[in-house]
């Protein structure tokens, strides 16, 4: 029942809380490292999502990739879409590009590649090539090319202008949307036009976005189901104890729903917000105060059922006040609302008992275990799994738990990573403070992994040092700005280049800056929030630890995530021995005997070893969720 009604709340409460709810996952690591994890994923480079068709047949699956592309090209949520050959998504950038060709090439015989340039507008192409190959001259777009391929995380095959992995029947559309995962959502609606009721040649996608929205929607479709579960649950529950003569314990449950409201609601002016976990496990957690309202009803005329409830409060505020003190925002989120809903349903309980006590009567429920030999069986039984428990039983609490993935997006994720060229890559953010030092930093990385072999994307892929650019200019500005010279650009036959031509005139010819509001359309993924992107692609474990070792902060995302384990381990080894010492320091004050006091945590024992029974039946492991039953079962169980 309790797990019934506060699923409910849940449900129907959070969801009409988009204000205060909160749904980053940076509430899993202490600020500093959320602040860390947050930077790195501001930056364009990690928001590439990947459309991905599998297919039977070829020329089928071709044509259907082709009509995804344009659906894809014609999204507004979408920045670029790299499909069909078509550079239109890139035409800012190749601009940008070729504006800044004196910065990085000496000028030498240009002639020659204008007059090819010539040639090329000569033949039939579309409109937007034309334009686009007049303001590219030079065909400096090869060097941008070239720079992309060699850093390609990717080992497929390029065919009429799409990624195809041949031997497992693959088409891959890479797509770079215009805001991160938490402002934008598109995927859901995309796949939808894209399959379009199909039964086959079905598109599936991975990626931030497209692993954000698939939880989101598994979360939404699992709340909706059991919602209402639950509330034919609550009405069963309601049912059944007004035809065994308790009707008035249904009435417990108003208390536990205002406790569960004004826990959140001090909560939400504590910390600004409650995070949707949050609310949803500590609504499981203040749930299970059902118990004092039981009490009341089945103790009307004594003080021992409230003594009971007092000692059941204050062990279970004693283990969550410690856990408060976690470095994690979302335990420390989690033990203050369940803090103060405890607080506010006991008082609640307390109060209408006194205030009402003719509603809080009901008669006892005549029913007592058989005392036998055999009563001491099952949980001398429990005692053996839990010690079983404690020394086999390994704790798995990675994130990847609260990910859902679909049969689907599972497959297409372990093909994707076999279809890696690198391991996962590594990076390093540096702030910026001038042009020329964040270049000079970016040079250094570069002749480092020239001497290693490694390959890294850097700023200085795209810009050469500022003496590099000095000299480069130089060249052409002896053939632009010198009034006696006659300057390729002022030949009449290359006035179809003349807005290019402009955009390289002498006032124009400067070094390049990369201060916020000047950076290059071609150098805007690796910026973001006044600091510069160093990824570091290293091919195998090896090279990721010679990365590792020269360069101390260059991190895995990877990594990053998979912290959360290790501090909450870590944290968990104190602070539950902590909790269970002061436990017992009041329960020994309270009962004046060390047997009795010990005694108190049997039941404690015994949901560990039920736990650790029904981790060898299914296979469970200890997760996050096991963690939190523990902190629910360690105060709640010693009133028992």
């Amino acid at each position: 029942m309790r797990l019934l009604f506060y699923i409910f709340f849940f449900s129907h409460f959070a969801l009409g809380a988009q204000n205060w709810l909160a749904q980053d996952e940076s509430i899993f690591f202490p600020p500093q490292l959320a602040s860390k994890i947050t930077s790195i994923r501001a930056y364009p480079n990690t928001w590439w999502n990947f459309f991905i068709l599998d297919y039977s047949e070829l020329p089928r699956a071709l044509d259907e990739a082709s009509l995804a592309c344009q659906i894809l090209k014609n999204n507004p949520s979408v920045k670029r879409a790299e499909c069909l050959d078509d550079i239109s998504g890139f035409r800012k950038i190749v601009e940008s590009w070729a504006v800044h060709l004196p910065n990085r090439t000496t000028l030498k015989n240009p002639t020659i590649e204008l007059n090819s340039t010539l040639a090329k507008l000569s033949l039939p192409m579309p409109r937007d090539m034309f334009d686009l190959v007049r303001r590219d001259p030079f065909n400096s777009i090869q060097e941008l090319k070239t720079i992309a391929e060699l850093r390609s995380l990717l080992k497929l095959q390029r065919h009429n202008g799409f990624l195809i992995d041949t031997k497992a029947r693959k088409i891959v559309i890479p797509v770079l949307p215009t805001a991160p995962p938490q402002q934008l959502e598109f995927v859901t609606r995309t796949l939808k036009a894209l399959n379009n009721d199909k039964t086959d040649l079905i598109w599936g996608a991975i990626g931030p976005h497209a692993s954000g929205e698939e939880n989101k929607t598994q979360i939404i479709a699992d709340l909706n189901k059991v919602s209402l579960v639950s509330l034919i649950g609550l009405l069963f529950f309601t049912a059944i104890v007004t035809l065994l003569g308790f009707r008035k314990i249904a009435f417990i449950v108003p208390p536990i729903f205002a406790g569960i409201f004004l826990g959140a609601i001090t909560t939400i002016l504590f910390f600004g917000n409650i995070h949707g976990l949050v609310l949803s496990f500590g609504s499981a957690i203040i749930g299970l105060s059902d118990d004092y309202g039981l009490h009341a009803f089945f103790h009307k005329n004594s003080n021992k059922g409230w003594q009971s409830s007092s000692m059941g409060l204050l062990t279970t505020l004693i283990c969550l006040f410690v856990l408060s003190f976690s470095e994690i925002p979302l335990l420390r989120q989690l033990m203050v609302f369940s803090i103060c809903g405890f607080i506010y349903t006991f008082l609640i309980f307390y109060f209408l008992h006194y205030i009402f006590p003719n509603w809080h009567s009901e008669k006892t429920i005549d029913f007592v275990f058989p005392i036998s030999p055999l009563g001491a069986l099952i949980p001398a039984l429990l005692l053996i799994f839990a010690a079983f428990g404690a020394i086999y039983l390994r704790p798995s609490l990675e994130l990847n738990q609260f990910n859902f993935q679909g049969t689907h997006t599972k497959h297409l994720y372990q093909w994707f990573t076999k279809s890696g060229t690198h391991s996962p890559p590594l990076f390093l953010e540096d702030e910026f403070t001038t042009t020329e030092n964040i270049i000079n930093t970016s040079n250094n990385y570069c002749q480092w992994a020239a001497k290693t072999h490694i390959a890294v994307e850097t700023i200085r892929n795209y810009v050469p040092t500022l003496s590099g650019q000095q000299q480069n200019l130089a060249t052409w500005k002896a053939a632009v700005c010198s009034p006696t010279t006659r300057s390729f650009m002022k030949q009449p036959r290359y006035n179809v280049f003349l807005e290019y031509f402009n955009s390289i005139s002498c006032d124009k010819l400067t070094p390049i800056d990369l201060s916020q509001g000047s950076i290059p359309q071609y150098a805007h993924h690796l910026s973001a929030n006044n600091k510069w992107l160093t990824i570091w692609l290293p091919k195998n474990n090896s090279e990721a630890a010679t990365i590792s070792s020269s360069f101390p902060k260059a991190t895995k995302l990877g990594d990053l995530v998979n912290s959360f384990p290790k501090i909450l381990s870590k944290e968990l080894a104190v602070m539950f021995p902590v909790s269970v010492a002061l436990i017992f320091f009041i329960l020994l004050l309270y009962y004046r005997s060390i047997s009795y006091s010990l005694l108190t945590f049997i039941p404690f024992l015994g949901g560990i070893g039920l736990n650790s029974v029904m981790a060898l039946i299914f296979n469970f492991s200890f997760s996050f969720v096991n963690v939190i039953g523990l902190i629910m079962l360690l105060g709640l169980s010693i009133d028992y």
